[in-house]
């Protein structure tokens, strides 16, 4: 109880997942932080606390239930990977590019070699794989940390996409919205980010049109509750709405960009998790095609009918190369259930370091 006592103090303290050990190592010295904790400590200057603590109440069972080493930290790059990887799985529906799970990619991937770390912090990259290489063990300091830098570099495309989505409205990001306004450029952001790469943020007209034919959809009602449900949390998270609304109930409150990037990217967070009933669909289908093993016939996984949102069309070729494809000896092809939907066809939206 004290060492999770002193973890969380150091974690509140510093804005970031760094505890004491953290702190002291590199090398054996106490004399200064360590690279990893160095690397660490520039890119999280910014993340709010509440999402590290989030963070650790996540990771901590995980972590906890894999072997330790003799210094009581996880001692592989794999238990590492695997313990990143199905964080973002879990809470975001993200599959992080060069993080993939190993029945998508013939070689192990390790978190050093992510696309997002290898471009956007070289630094954490390197002191991570010296400390692997090392073989000395990661903490769960430092596996926190690592991740709450990942999600933190992941969100900073939402800035950048949000931007387009106030281009693609006529709207200045340095003037406030009101409450329209805002409701305008965050259901843009969302069709922007559902519809994943490649993108057209310049053809204002275009995009108003795709917006028009979406306002048409069977699940746009659904989206319009999610966004309008994202403002108002963070609206209350803030205290703004009900103070405003009651010292001045004819005037509609105005946003800055800051606070519409605040809501943005809690969408982003939350956005696979939303969709994720769509999945369930899936899976719960599939299921009821094959056997209790987890498996469906590839003929009779080719021969059901097209569903509202989703129809399984994929080849032989596709499903084997996304390690989907059971082949006995007899020639006979199943499809294993799990590996089809963590396949990249089913996801629905994709930026430039992962897919949703």
């Amino acid at each position: 109880m004290l060492a999770r006592t002193i973890f969380f103090l150091a974690m509140a303290a510093a804005a970031a997942p760094c505890s004491a050990q953290l702190m002291r190592r590199e090398s054996g010295s106490r004399k200064g932080p360590s690279a990893l904790q160095a690397a660490l400590q520039e890119l999280l200057g910014e993340v709010a606390s509440h999402r590290l603590f989030a963070i650790e109440a996540s990771v901590r069972p995980t972590y906890e239930a894999f072997p330790k080493n003799a210094m009581g930290q996880i001692p592989s790059q794999e238990i590492f990977a695997a313990i990143v990887r199905a964080y973002f799985l879990k809470e975001h529906g993200w599959l992080l590019k060069g993080l993939e799970p190993p029945s998508m990619v013939p070689a192990v991937t390790t978190v050093p070699q992510s696309d997002v770390l290898r471009e956007k912090a070289p630094k954490l990259a390197e002191a991570l794989q010296r400390l692997l290489s090392a073989d000395r063990g990661l903490s769960l300091s430092d596996v926190v940390g690592t991740i709450a830098a990942l999600e933190h570099l992941l969100l900073g495309e939402s800035t950048a996409l949000l931007r387009s989505a106030y281009a693609l409205n006529e709207r200045d990001p340095e003037k406030r919205l009101d409450e329209d306004g805002l409701h305008d450029v965050l259901q843009s952001y969302l069709l922007l980010f559902r519809h994943g790469l490649p993108r057209n943020v310049t053809d204002v007209s275009l995009h108003q049109r795709i917006k028009a034919r979406a306002a048409q959809a069977e699940d746009w009602e659904a989206l319009l509750k999610f966004e309008a449900d994202a403002v108002v949390e963070a609206e209350v998270l803030e205290g703004h709405a009900t103070d405003h609304r009651r010292h001045h109930p004819h005037r509609h409150p105005r946003h800055s960009f800051e606070e519409a990037a605040a809501i943005a990217s809690g969408m982003t967070l939350r956005f696979g998790k939303w969709q994720n009933s769509e999945c369930v669909q899936m899976k719960d289908n599939l299921m009821a095609l094959g056997s209790s093993n987890g498996r469906v016939p590839l003929d009779v996984f080719h021969s059901e009918k097209k569903h509202a949102s989703y129809q399984f069309t994929e080849t032989a070729e596709y499903l084997q190369r996304a390690g989907a494809l059971d082949e006995a000896e007899d020639g006979t092809q199943q499809v294993l259930v799990a590996n089809y939907l963590l396949g990249r066809s089913n996801c629905i939206a994709s930026s430039e370091y992962y897919s949703v």
